[in-house]
């Protein structure tokens, strides 16, 4: 059976060209560089490697205030409902992004398929938690948000345009001189 380690993780870094550190036989530290619009933020990213499992954990922040751990998790739930090959978590009061692959199914492949979910489930919520997470004023605003759509039980909120708004102008014939002089005329059924 082959057995995952850190000298592993380094081959597969290796494979990618991606810069690494080994700290012991079971622990890899890097980081995660996302290039967003107007911010550049990076992150620690750990692969720990272990009998079950290997994982990969992204901080995406740390020291999250009590004030805000609700709002925080909500948030993370939120954007869980649509996360594939990672999850968002609160541990204590560090917000990471984490995946896992079983040990015994460990190998180049499903490495790079599980760095690349953190690497993307990173950068597309990293600076929404960090801004939930220290300002309290886009908490409130969050919260406000979330408890509105959460509170609308309206019939018309999830059924789709009404009669007036699918009353779409589809004119097909823009020009119909064209149009006419592109289709063939249609033979007449022999008598």
């Amino acid at each position: 059976m082959h057995k995952v380690d850190a000298q592993t993780v380094a081959e597969y870094f290796g494979q990618l060209g991606w810069h690494y550190r080994i700290v012991d036989t079971n622990t890899v530290l890097t980081g995660v560089r996302c290039l967003i619009p107007c911010y550049d933020y990076r992150a620690a990213l750990e692969i720990r490697t272990g009998e079950p499992w290997v994982y990969l954990r992204v901080l995406l922040q740390h020291d999250v205030l009590p004030a805000r751990r609700v709002t925080v998790l909500r948030f993370l739930s939120r954007w869980n409902q649509r996360c594939h090959q990672a999850r968002l978590l609160l541990v204590d009061d560090c917000v990471v992004v984490q995946a896992e692959i079983a040990a015994v199914q460990c190998h180049f492949g499903a490495f790079r398929d599980a760095l690349s979910a953190v690497c993307r489930y990173s950068e597309l919520v990293g600076v929404e938690v960090s801004v939930l997470a220290t300002n309290p004023a886009a908490c409130e605003l969050y919260e406000a948000v979330e408890d509105a759509r959460q509170n609308d039980y309206s019939p018309t909120a999830a059924r789709g345009l009404t009669a007036e708004e699918l009353d779409f102008d589809f004119d097909l014939v823009v020009n119909p001189t064209s149009l006419s002089a592109a289709v063939p005329a249609t033979p007449t059924a022999a008598r």
